[in-house]
C-alpha cells in the first residue's frame, strides 16, 4: 500500500498502519491482527480499492502477500493434531476478522499438513497384510490446493479420523470421487477396488492414469470376491460405471505386470473382456488401456484382436457423425474428439510395439482413420 493513493493522502495514518503491522505476532495474537487482516481482506471490494487509491492488481497481491505471511508463520509445522486444535479453538484472539460475518471467524494457517507415524505401533496393524516397516514413511505430508478458499465439513471430518484412528482401523476413499474429495492425500492411497485405501506410504504416481495400486488384494477382489452380473439393463450411469470399472482392470494389470505377475496380468485382461463383454458395453478408449496391458504382456495376437474389436466401434460412431449436419455437429464434438483420439493411441500402440506400419493392424487403423478423419 506504500505506493497507493491512500499513503501519500493519509500519511500519518499509513505510517501507524505500518507500524503495527511490523509488530503483528504470529497467528493473531496481537489485539488488532483481526483488524488489519480485515482491511487486507476487504481489498477483493471495488469500492475499497477506489478508498484507497489502489489497483485491483495491487489488491491481490496485497492480499496473496498475506496469505503468503499466515502461512510463513505456522507455528505448529503443519502439524494435522495442532492445526486441528487451532482451527477448532474458541479463542478469539486465534480468530480472523470477516468481511463476511460480524464476528470472528476461524482460519486454517497455511496450506500443508503433516502427521507423523509410531512405527513400532503402526506396524503391527500392517505386518498382517505383508507390509514390512522399512516401506513406512516416517511422516505423511500433504497438501491442499493453494486456490481452495476454506475447508469444507467434509474435509475437516476426514481429518479428524484420520487424525484419531491413528492407523488402527482402514481408512478407505470410493474410487468414483473427483480429485478434490481426496482432500490432498493423493500421495499416499492405493487402490484395492472400487476404493482407495490410506497407507502411510508413499505412492511413486498419482495421476489419474498412473495411480499406484494393491495389487493382491485389488486381484482377490476382482477375481475371486467380487460377483459380477445382471448386465439386462444398462442406463447412463450404469454404462459410467462400467467404462470406470474397465479403467480399473487396467490399472490392476499394470500393477500386477510391475510387479512381474505375468500370469495374473494376463487373466486379469480376460476376466475383464469376460464380465463386461463387448455386446453388453461397447469397447472403446476406456478399453485402449488393455490393448496397452496384451501389448506389454507380448501378447500380440490378443492384442490386435482387441484392437479391431475397439476399432470398429469407432468406425461407427464416426460414420454416424460425419453423417450428421453441420449445425448437429456443432453440439456433438465430443463424439468426435474421444473415438478420433481412440483410434490414434491405437495407432501408436500398434506402431511402438509391433515396430512396423506395414502390419496388418497398423494397416487397418489407417484405413479407418483416413476414411472417417482425414476425410476429402
Amino acid at each position: 500500500m506504500k505506493k497507493s493513493g491512500y499513503a501519500n493522502k493519509y500519511k500519518l495514518e499509513f505510517e501507524s498502519f505500518e507500524e503495527y503491522f511490523r509488530n503483528i505476532k504470529a497467528f493473531g495474537n496481537n489485539e488488532n491482527f483481526k483488524d488489519f487482516c480485515s482491511i487486507i481482506y476487504n481489498l477483493e471490494d471495488d469500492e475499497i480499492q477506489k478508498y484507497y487509491g489502489i489497483t485491483e492488481q495491487q489488491a491481490k497481491k496485497l492480499i496473496s502477500d498475506l496469505d503468503n505471511f499466515l502461512t510463513s508463520q505456522i507455528l505448529y509445522l503443519g502439524n494435522l493434531e495442532s492445526k486441528l486444535e487451532f482451527m477448532f479453538s474458541e479463542d478469539t484472539s486465534l480468530m480472523i476478522a470477516s468481511k463476511f460475518y460480524d464476528y470472528p471467524t476461524n482460519y486454517c494457517p497455511g496450506y500443508e499438513f503433516n502427521m507423523k507415524l509410531n512405527k513400532s505401533k503402526a506396524i503391527k496393524y500392517f505386518e498382517p497384510i505383508g507390509l514390512r516397516e522399512e516401506l513406512l514413511v516416517d511422516k505423511i505430508i500433504w497438501q491442499i490446493d493453494t486456490s481452495q478458499k476454506y475447508l469444507n465439513k467434509s474435509q475437516l471430518i476426514a481429518y479428524q479420523i484420520i487424525n484419531e484412528n491413528n492407523w488402527e482401523r482402514p481408512i478407505y476413499f470410493s474410487s468414483f470421487l473427483d480429485k478434490e474429495n481426496y482432500f490432498g492425500l493423493e500421495s499416499y492411497l492405493y487402490l484395492e477396488g472400487l476404493a482407495y485405501r490410506l497407507f502411510p506410504i508413499k505412492t511413486e504416481f498419482t495421476t489419474n492414469d498412473l495411480v499406484n495400486v494393491n495389487s493382491y488384494k485389488m486381484y482377490d477382489n476382482f477375481i475371486n470376491k467380487f460377483k459380477w452380473g445382471k448386465l439386462n439393463y444398462i442406463d447412463e450411469s450404469i454404462e459410467n460405471i462400467l467404462f470406470l470399472l474397465r479403467a480399473d482392470y487396467t490399472k490392476l494389470s499394470r500393477g500386477l505386470f510391475l510387479a512381474q505377475a505375468y500370469d495374473a496380468a494376463e487373466q486379469v485382461i480376460s476376466h475383464c473382456i469376460k464380465v463386461i463383454p463387448n455386446k453388453k458395453v461397447n469397447f472403446d478408449y476406456y478399453t485402449v488401456g488393455l490393448v496397452h496391458s496384451y501389448y506389454r504382456l507380448r501378447k500380440f495376437p490378443e492384442a490386435s484382436i482387441l484392437t479391431l474389436m475397439i476399432a470398429e466401434n469407432v468406425e461407427k460412431e464416426l460414420e454416424f457423425y460425419n453423417s450428421l449436419s453441420v449445425e448437429l455437429k456443432s453440439g456433438l464434438t465430443q463424439s468426435y474428439i474421444k473415438p478420433k483420439q481412440t483410434l490414434e493411441e491405437l495407432m501408436i500402440l500398434a506402431k511402438q510395439y509391433e515396430k512396423s506400419e506395414n502390419t496388418e493392424t497398423y494397416k487397418k487403423l489407417k484405413q479407418i482413420y483416413d476414411k472417417t478423419i482425414n476425410l476429402k
